[in-house]
């Protein structure tokens, strides 16, 4: 298995990737899994999203030593993007960077419409997702390798894994990368031939690091990246390998834009780079705090239903007790084992006059919970329970499994007598209590009511949970007989915050005392007698300009109507002849106006035949005679705004022009919102059930509306 990664990393837009692991796990043979961007801190949720035991891991350093790393700034996209060219215009004839016989450059955008800019800008090819079928895809990059005259083509993520054409040189990511997996494949497109290569992000100027503690790691080490503040191989480094493997810079690598210059010792073991919280401003730190715990429990829910796909298919009753389970629990021979424990449940409950299961907490159907399942809300369209038959199989598969009553009191101290109390402890509520599980259902319908009424519930749930919480801590602890019950306790509680400094790093050397700190500083910063260290330039040099604005006294017709009398609409008057200019002018041509002309908004005529031919003899004759209706009455009719509708039951090969006056000839077109006269042959098939009945009745409806109210 090849590219292994992507069962992670991409599960969250390919729902099928969270499959891999079960379907690989039906062939009952060895397997080798195989990936270069799979890091450290993600290899416990690879192993158990892909269903493995005990796998033999070998990694080995990611380090591309003949990749050099840089970071360039401009102000904003279209910024960004003539950079980018006017940087390949410049390089692309040295032939000391370029061997322009097979030396190409990829550019990386984060979007498609981005990357299609790119593509006109440079007259280049271009490659994303929608790019065409496979064949068509192949097809442009061959044109593009086979062409020495193109070395560009702008891209998408979609360019990426699988393309490993030797001769990259440039890989060049227009904007601020989000993950650093994504970067990592994308950037090790280039030097695959051993010779120098550059990874060049262009960033935006205005662009700061998220300095959120909540953010994942692949995306956390990727804002630590394009600060710049660390050597830029050691970052991906740290992230990538183990950290015996950790490096930076060193002789025998292209020195990043943060070195500059290699590094004589190996990095430290104990050196980490780190991207420090923002301490310049106090802000409120409540809504964030909500939204991260929100983005938490979405991360479990997400987790929770990724499992359920990936068993979804096989019964887990049997899956759980060792036996085949390649069938689905419906169909499963030993359901009635279930099926039974269940009825036995609801009929004890009912005797009892009381739920089986809390009402607003888990479907009742198939007991997912209610964020999974969504059978039971009316704002939404399921009918159909999405993963049925697999938590009441799971849950009594635990008990009937040899060595289930040991696990059940190992993880949730409890015994069970009978089978009957073991289903109906399945239907309490958790431990904190069912006053929790109460306000947290009306938590949930006062979402979508005015703002202090949610706060409110929401205020009140969070100290029933607390108070539940302390109440139950309070429990456990006083019935703590042993060492390995006391373990347990201690187990939950967590450290208070560290209030000590962070370690300052001076010249690759961590400095923990203060005093040293102090002494470290003052002979970094003050104690320099050269301009080794000095600024290039004046920094603040770009901020000192002030820009230009554009100014003319000169003003056209156009800015004029539309500052005085443009609206976006002109109804009842003629084309740009607005109602507050009417108004302004109504005494002066009242007498005129009432009598001299009109505008008339719709007209629908209805003609039915059984040919096409006469149809159009018949609207032909319609619009003639309303023209001379209107030369009568002094009604004026745009001819633009014509459009005549044939309907039949199927498309007609024939689609003939009218010709209404010398002047005006209706000519059939198929696109939508021509600004031409108009003639739409359509095709409508009318099914048994007469859905075109609806259409008709609508059209019969409005007309009599509009001929009463024309009449009164």
């Amino acid at each position: 298995m090849d590219e292994c990664h992507l069962t992670i990393t991409t599960s969250e837009y390919r729902s099928c990737m969270t499959q891999v692991g079960w379907f690989i796990r039906q062939i009952r043979t060895q397997s080798v899994w195989l990936s270069a961007t799979l890091p450290p801190v993600m290899e416990e949720l690879f192993i158990e999203q892909n269903k493995l035991v005990s796998p033999q891991i070998v990694r080995e350093s990611t380090n591309r030593s003949n990749l050099q790393y840089l970071v360039s700034y401009g102000d904003g996209v279209p910024s960004l993007m003539e950079k980018a060219r006017e940087l390949i215009e410049v390089c692309w004839p040295d032939p000391n960077i370029f061997d322009q016989s097979c030396d190409k450059i990829i550019i990386y955008c984060r979007t498609r419409d981005v990357a299609s800019a790119v593509a006109e800008l440079m007259d280049c090819p271009l490659y994303t997702s929608e790019s065409g079928t496979i064949r068509e895809k192949g097809e442009i990059i061959q044109r593009w390798l086979s062409n020495p005259h193109q070395p560009v083509i702008a891209a998408t993520s979609a360019l990426g894994i699988g393309f490993d054409y030797p001769h990259i040189r440039w890989v060049i990511h227009l904007d601020a990368p989000e993950r650093v997996t994504a970067f990592s494949q994308e950037s090790g497109r280039a030097g695959r031939d051993g010779r120098k290569a550059s990874s060049i992000i262009l960033l935006d100027s205005a662009w700061r690091p998220q300095r959120d503690t909540s953010l994942p790691p692949d995306q956390a080490t990727m804002q630590l990246y394009l600060t710049q503040q660390y050597c830029s191989r050691g970052v991906l480094s740290q992230f990538l390998d183990r950290p015996s493997d950790w490096r930076w810079c060193m002789s025998s690598d292209e020195v990043c834009q943060v070195c500059r210059e290699p590094h004589e010792e190996p990095r430290p073991p104990h050196l980490i780079y780190t991207l420090n919280p923002s301490t310049t401003e106090i802000e409120s730190t409540g809504p964030r705090e909500i939204h991260a715990q929100d983005f938490r429990q979405d991360q479990i829910l997400d987790r929770y239903e990724q499992d359920l796909l990936t068993f979804h298919g096989s019964c887990l009753y049997c899956r759980i007790r060792n036996r085949r389970f390649d069938h689905l629990s419906s169909q499963c021979s030993r359901r009635s084992d279930w099926i039974h424990a269940k009825g036995e449940a609801l009929q004890a409950c009912q005797f009892d006059e009381r739920d089986w299961m809390p009402r607003y907490i888990v479907c009742w159907n198939c007991y997912q919970p209610q964020e999974i399942c969504r059978v039971a809300d009316p704002e939404h369209e399921e009918i159909a329970c999405r993963f049925p038959d697999m938590v009441m199989p799971l849950c009594h598969g635990v008990y009937k499994k040899v060595g289930g009553l040991q696990w059940l009191r190992r993880h949730f101290q409890r015994t069970f007598e009978t089978e009957l109390e073991y289903m109906l402890w399945l239907g309490e509520t958790t431990s904190l209590g069912p006053a929790c599980a109460e306000l947290h259902a009306g938590y949930a319908s006062a979402r979508r009511r005015a703002a202090p009424e949610q706060e409110r519930k929401r205020r009140d749930m969070l100290s029933t949970i607390r108070n539940a919480k302390r109440d139950y801590w309070r429990r456990v602890i006083d019935s703590a007989a042993d060492d390995a019950d006391l373990y347990k306790v201690v187990g939950w509680h967590k450290l208070a915050p560290s209030l000590k400094a962070p370690p300052l790093i001076v010249n690759g050397v961590s400095i923990e005392s203060t005093k040293e700190k102090a002494e470290a500083l003052l002979e970094k910063v003050l104690h320099r007698y050269d301009d080794s260290d000095d600024l290039e330039y004046d920094p603040l040099e770009a901020e000192g300009r002030r820009p230009i604005l554009p100014w003319t006294t000169a003003i056209s017709l156009e800015e004029v109507e539309k500052s005085v009398i443009g609206v976006s609409s002109t109804s009842p008057g003629a084309d740009r002849v607005t109602v507050r200019l009417l108004k302004a002018c109504w005494q002066h041509i009242r007498a005129t106006a009432l009598y001299a002309s009109g505008m008339p908004d719709d007209i629908a005529i209805y003609r039915a035949s059984k040919s096409v031919e006469s149809n159009v003899t018949m609207l032909k004759r319609d619009v003639r005679q309303v023209m001379r209706w209107g030369a009568e009455n002094k009604v004026a009719f745009a001819p633009e705004k014509l459009e005549m509708i044939h309907l039949s039951r199927k498309r007609n090969t024939n689609a003939p022009s009218i010709r209404v006056s010398p002047e005006l000839t209706i000519t059939p077109v198929t696109a939508v919102g021509d600004e031409q006269p108009a003639l739409r042959w359509l095709g409508v098939w009318i099914d048994r059930k007469l859905s075109f009945k609806r259409h008709v009745a609508e059209r019969s409806t409005k007309a009599l509306k509009l001929h009463a109210t024309l009449k009164g």
